[in-house]
């Protein structure tokens, strides 16, 4: 899996995955740095092939 750099030490070296889960926005995942620093990252699922064009309020 290829997760970003640690954004305490920068390190690119691969992190350890503690946990991940997915959600209403897309898949998280919790990791740990060789540093000792945690952190989070958000995977967002695939854009929906359809579009909301117009939304509307409850009838009057």
């Amino acid at each position: 899996m290829d997760l970003k750099a640690c954004e305490v030490c920068g390190s690119t070296a691969e992190q350890e995955i503690l946990s991940c889960h997915s959600t209403s926005l897309g898949r998280v995942i919790y990791v740990r740095c060789s540093c000792g620093s945690m952190g989070v990252r958000l995977t967002p699922f695939a854009q929906p092939s359809w579009t909301i064009v117009e939304v509307s309020g409850p009838a009057a």
